[in-house]
């Protein structure tokens, strides 16, 4: 499947075994990047509420 990344087995492992343990890896990573883009969704207007003397006045933030 990945001749680029061989996983060592042992044995005779059927294929699908790799198959699933590619779809596994896949899968992490998309909920890894789902949950960092969610994060970030989610907090980035903390900078723009409300603490900030300068808030109103012009220039440097």
């Amino acid at each position: 499947m990945l001749p680029f990344f061989p996983i060592p087995v042992q044995g005779d492992v059927p294929p699908w075994v790799l198959v699933l343990f590619g779809i596994a890896a896949i899968t992490g990573f998309v909920v890894l990047v789902y949950q960092a883009v969610r994060w970030f969704r989610d907090n980035r207007d903390d900078d723009d509420r409300g603490g900030d003397d300068r808030s109103g006045e012009p220039g440097e933030r």
